[in-house]
């Protein structure tokens, strides 16, 4: 008798079988619309290849099943029935991290009617959705979007009114970390004052921007007195800013408000006096930090004024994965208590700024730990360098039994370093010998503990290497040799670095210079354009670990060469012959040519052949092509729409040699007789050009 299951009534619903954030559980509900007739079982398998533990908890006639995904990207989920897929088994799921979105290229400060802006990078966070909105005194701003690619997107908006304006972005509806953040709107037709701060440190310079409203003054038609609490004058100067305003400067020894008048022409300015408040962060305590923590358990510290007078607390809480985390204030007697619930295993960094001024002992850290159960933490579990230690932590929480850990390799095994550093906590370190994805077992009394096995990321910067050798980059200063708005390109190979990504960062005498990475196969090109003349420091990391000698710094000159397409040198010998089916290659050097770019064809009688062009920096350009036919070709190289000297060349393509077509024969081949002359024949004439031995 057979038992014939039918898994066609099965199905499965639930945000986990969609989108996921990484480093938390995801979930989705298997119903079989009745009692259960056969096995339920499932399979996450993660970008990597690796599986992910999925478990699997019965309520009633349904299942829930949760997973806590660690990789960012897509996930297959294969549900079966009794080994039947239900309806649309496998299912995909795309998984994010939030944490990973960055906001960069932030105009922190403006004015009414000039276009601002601000920059996501989502390219590391996974699939997903960016949003932004900009607030002002409660109301929506209008923001446009513009998609840079590789999801990343700039959004601009004009504001219309002088107030600090608000800016939240969120990615899948999740916020983004350090958001929501305020930049600086001012009118100028009403702003006399810009405030630098409601409160300063003390024994710290603190000033004040003042700002003319359309009439012309001088120095000599201000005047600016501050007064400290108990009556003192506090000295003060005036002096010009490169913008045309001027800033008022004081330090002050004393702590509380301060009162600051500030006049034109004899009388008081609107608004004034103004009032800020002088503190001082080194009179802060901290106190009932709690060095250690329990997972979803209340934790914090204790903040207690002493004599430190008003001023503004800034708190922020990081947690292992970077991310920011929320937290609450609660008022006490001798201060503030901080307090916020730990969601993950690792060190929490506890940032306490106040006046603008991080007190002494900042950031603190909290270690938590999961509660009730072996647990395992630590970046030696996520990511690593080869030939570099790598550490994790295993916390047993006292309980009595056996550690076992494994660490595989890509084709090799990593020798495993044990040591309890107090009761029931044991520091596990590695030295991995390879790039690649590994696996980490954990086991306690030969019980996999959650998570395991973990699949930390080996990489190593120093295997990045750069097409050419720096030197084919360095002018004779031993800097990179760049040129004012010529595009400059520079070729890696990072096929033997590990699994990673390639990111840089170029900066000028102006800022910031726009950097684009191109990807084609194994190799990685940088590509940016120096705007003005002077020093660019040039920064490059494999996966947040710098390259050897990173940052590089080179200089960019301002006179570009006139174009003159008769100074490209043309070498190789692909531009004269060829032989079938073999790749041939030549070089065009436009150094000495100009601001241009080169146009190749390669035209036969019969067919055209596909050149392809690589630049290899420095306005050089590496071209290969691959003849499939014998004949003769005309090879056209132009530079700017202008033929270069000697084009066309006439390539000659011929058969290759071909072994497998030389006939040998005669009986020496087969037998032979001590001393006497062996003979055989060895026909080379259908098998091409060629020597033999």
């Amino acid at each position: 008798m057979v038992d014939i299951i039918d898994a066609s009534h099965v199905t499965a619903t639930g945000d986990g079988l969609r989108y996921a954030p990484v480093h938390h559980p995801a979930w989705f509900e298997i119903d079989p619309h009745g009692p259960a007739e056969a096995d339920i079982m499932v399979k996450v398998t993660a970008p990597s290849g690796a599986t992910v533990p999925c478990r699997i908890m019965r309520t009633g006639n349904t299942f829930r099943c949760e997973y806590i995904p660690v990789e960012v990207g897509h996930h297959t989920i294969d549900v079966l029935y009794g080994n039947a897929p239900i309806i649309r088994s496998p299912f995909s799921c795309e998984t994010y991290d939030p944490s990973k979105v960055r906001v960069t290229d932030v105009d922190y400060s403006g004015k009414i009617n000039v276009p601002m802006g601000f920059t996501v990078d989502a390219s590391a966070a996974g699939q997903g959705d960016v949003e932004a909105e900009v607030h002002a005194n409660g109301r929506l701003v209008r923001t446009t979007r513009d998609r840079l690619g590789n999801n990343c997107h700039r959004f601009t908006f004009i504001p219309d009114e002088g107030v600090d304006h608000d800016i939240d972005v969120a990615f899948n509806r999740e916020p983004v970390a350090g958001c929501p953040f305020k930049v600086h709107i001012t009118d100028p037709r009403q702003v006399d004052i810009l405030r630098a701060t409601g409160s300063a440190p003390s024994r710290k310079s603190s000033y004040f921007l003042i700002e003319a409203k359309g009439t012309p003054y001088t120095l000599r038609d201000l005047k600016v007195v501050v007064k400290a609490p108990n009556g003192e004058t506090v000295p003060s100067q005036i002096v010009h800013t490169a913008e045309g305003n001027f800033k008022a400067e004081y330090t002050s020894p004393y702590t509380g408000r301060h009162s600051v008048n500030i006049y034109f022409a004899g009388q008081p300015i609107q608004g004034s006096p103004f009032y800020v408040d002088i503190a001082d962060p080194h009179q802060i305590r901290v106190e009932k930090v709690e060095t250690e923590a329990v997972m979803s358990q209340e934790t914090g510290l204790n903040i207690m004024w002493g004599d430190a007078n008003k001023a503004d607390l800034n708190i922020r809480i990081i947690g292992p994965s970077g991310q920011n985390i929320p937290f609450t204030l609660l008022d006490t007697p001798d201060g503030v208590r901080v307090n916020y619930v730990p969601q993950e295993f690792g060190i929490y960094r506890i940032h306490v700024l106040y006046g603008g001024m991080e007190i002494a002992g900042s950031p603190f850290t909290q270690e938590v730990r999961g509660g009730g159960m072996v647990s395992a933490y630590g970046d030696g579990l996520y990511r690593g360098e080869e030939d570099m230690p790598a550490i994790f932590w295993v916390d047993s929480k006292g309980m009595k039994g056996e550690l076992f850990v494994q660490v595989d390799g890509p084709n090799s095994i990593a020798k495993c370093n044990i040591n309890p550093e107090r009761e029931g906590l044991y520091a596990v370190t590695y030295v991995p010998v390879e790039v690649g994805m590994y696996d980490v077992q954990v086991k306690w009394n030969n019980v996999e503990l959650p998570g395991s096995p973990f699949h930390p990321r080996i990489v190593d910067a120093r295997k990045v290497k750069i097409i050419g050798g720096w030197q084919s980059f360095l002018d004779a200063n031993n800097q990179v040799s760049l040129r004012v708005n010529e595009t400059k390109f520079i070729q890696f190979d990072c096929s033997e670095a590990g699994p990673g990504r390639l990111a840089a960062e170029v900066t000028g005498p102006t800022g910031r210079v726009p950097v684009h990475i191109e990807q084609a196969g194994k190799f990685h090109n940088i590509v940016f354009t120096p705007a003005v003349e002077g020093d660019y420091k040039i920064s490059i990391w494999w996966s947040d670990i710098h390259l050897p000698r990173s940052p590089y710094v080179g200089y960019a000159v301002g006179t570009a060469l006139p174009l003159d397409h008769t100074n490209v040198v043309l070498t190789g010998r692909g531009l004269r012959e060829a032989q079938v089916k073999e790749e041939a290659e030549f070089t065009i050097d436009g150094s000495q040519a100009g601001p241009g770019t080169p146009h190749v064809s390669l035209k036969g009688v019969k067919n055209n052949i596909d050149v392809g062009v690589v630049a290899i920096g420095s306005n050089k350009y590496r071209c290969t092509y691959t003849a499939h036919t014998t004949g003769a070709y005309l090879l056209d190289i132009h530079w700017s729409d202008k033929q270069v000297r000697g084009s066309p060349f006439k390539v000659n393509v011929s058969t290759g040699s071909d072994a497998s077509k030389v006939v040998a024969s005669g009986e020496g081949l087969k037998t032979g007789i001590l001393s006497k002359e062996i003979k055989s024949v060895i026909d080379t004439r259908r098998a091409g050009p060629g020597r033999w031995r």
